[in-house]
C-alpha cells in the first residue's frame, strides 16, 4: 500500500490470484515467431504474439499437453514467461563472447543465451544442484543447440573462483523469494514472511559481489530476480554499487515491439508487474564495469 497506493495494490492482488496464460519462445534457430504461431494455432483457444519480446508467443486453453505437440518434440520452442525473456535481450549477449550464466537452474534462461548467441562462443552454465544441469544438458540437446559447459558450483565462496576465467556477459538469476511469480507459485503467500526477504538479499549480495570478479572491463553483468520487493532489487543492487565505483547502471534497450521503454525505471532498471504488464514480476539490472585508466 505504501509503494502502490490503494488501487494499483487491489489491481496487482487481483492479477496475483488470475490463471496467467502459457507463453511460449520461439527457438529462432530452428525456425521464426511465425512459423511457430501458424504450427500451433490451432493447437489452443487463443495464439497471440506477446508484446514485448520478439520472440514470445502468449496461448490460453491448449488442448493437449504441449510435450505432445509435434514442434515441441521438433525443439521449435520453450515454456518461459515473457519477464523471462526479456532478461536474455537485457543481457545481450554477441556470438563469439564468453557468457556465464551463475544461477542456471534447469536452463531457460541459458538456452536462451545460447540462441541469441547463434551457437557461437562460449557459455558457461553453473548451479549448486547436479541434477538441473543434467536436466539442462538434455533441454540443450532437444532444442539442437551448441553444447553448453556445465559445471556444479557453491557461489558462498569469498573472492574469485580459482579455475574460472573471466567473461563478457555474467547473468546473475539470483534465489529469491519468487513473490513476483506468485501467479504459477501461489504457495509463497503462505511460505514466505517478512523476514525471510533480508535473509534471500544478504545471499543475493554474495552471489552478485563474486560473479563480479570475473566480469572484464566493459562486460555487462545483469543482476535478476523474480520479486519486486525492494530488499532483493534495488537494496541490493545500490549496496553493490556503493562498493564498487568502476561498476554503472547500463542504460539498455530491448529489442522489442514499441512501447518497451515504460518497462524501465527512470534509474534504469527493468521492472515488469503483473497487473500493468500482463507478464510476471521482475526486477533487473544491467551493471557495466569501466575500464581503469
Amino acid at each position: 500500500l505504501e509503494r502502490f497506493g490503494r488501487a494499483q495494490t487491489r489491481a496487482l492482488l487481483q492479477a496475483m490470484n488470475a490463471i496467467p496464460a502459457i507463453t511460449l519462445r520461439a527457438n529462432t534457430l530452428r525456425t521464426s515467431r511465425a512459423r511457430l504461431h501458424e504450427s500451433v494455432r490451432d493447437l489452443a483457444a487463443s495464439v497471440s504474439p506477446t508484446p514485448f519480446s520478439p520472440e514470445g508467443l502468449c496461448l490460453r486453453s491448449p488442448n493437449s499437453a504441449l510435450s505432445t505437440w509435434p514442434p515441441y518434440q521438433a525443439g521449435w520452442f520453450q515454456v518461459q514467461d515473457e519477464a523471462a525473456q526479456l532478461i536474455g535481450h537485457l543481457l545481450a549477449p554477441l556470438p563469439g563472447q564468453r557468457v556465464w550464466d551463475v544461477c542456471a537452474g534447469l536452463g531457460t534462461k541459458t538456452a536462451h543465451l545460447a540462441q541469441l548467441m547463434r551457437n557461437q562462443g562460449f557459455l558457461l552454465a553453473s548451479d549448486l544442484q547436479p541434477d538441473k544441469l543434467i536436466r539442462l544438458r538434455k533441454e540443450v540437446q532437444r532444442l539442437g543447440l551448441a553444447p553448453v559447459h556445465t559445471v556444479a558450483l557453491d557461489l558462498m565462496y569469498n573472492g574469485p573462483l580459482p579455475d574460472v576465467p573471466v567473461f563478457d556477459r555474467i547473468l546473475v538469476d539470483a534465489p529469491c523469494s519468487g513473490l513476483g511469480v506468485l501467479q504459477k507459485n501461489p504457495d509463497g503467500k503462505w511460505r514466505v514472511q517478512p523476514e525471510d526477504l533480508e535473509r534471500y538479499a544478504s545471499r543475493q549480495r554474495r552471489l552478485l559481489e563474486n560473479a563480479a570478479h570475473h566480469l572484464k572491463p566493459d562486460g555487462t553483468l545483469v543482476y535478476a530476480v523474480c520479486s519486486f520487493e525492494p530488499e532483493e532489487s534495488t537494496g541490493v543492487v545500490e549496496s553493490f554499487l556503493q562498493k564498487h565505483a568502476e561498476f554503472a547502471i547500463a542504460r539498455c534497450s530491448l529489442p522489442a515491439a514499441t512501447g518497451g521503454r515504460q518497462l524501465f525505471t527512470h534509474q534504469g532498471y527493468l521492472c515488469t508487474l503483473p497487473h500493468q504488464h500482463a507478464m510476471h514480476g521482475f526486477f533487473a539490472a544491467a551493471l557495466v564495469r569501466h575500464k581503469r585508466d
